[in-house]
């Protein structure tokens, strides 16, 4: 799987991560929880899609 993962998309704070899920998604989880913490509230979206066919 394929992850594209943003917060505060269009803003000046936009933050963006992507790549194979399990490399990027252990880094989603800290980068959501600092950006939070420092702007006490966050607005993230994802996309997730297969990078193989599905047997």
């Amino acid at each position: 799987m394929t992850i594209w993962w943003g917060a505060y998309l269009g803003m000046p704070e936009e933050l963006l991560l992507s790549g194979p899920l399990a490399e990027i998604g252990p880094e989603i989880v800290p980068a959501r929880a600092a950006t939070r913490a420092r702007h006490g509230w966050i607005m993230d979206i994802y996309l997730l899609r297969r990078t193989t066919p599905a047997a």
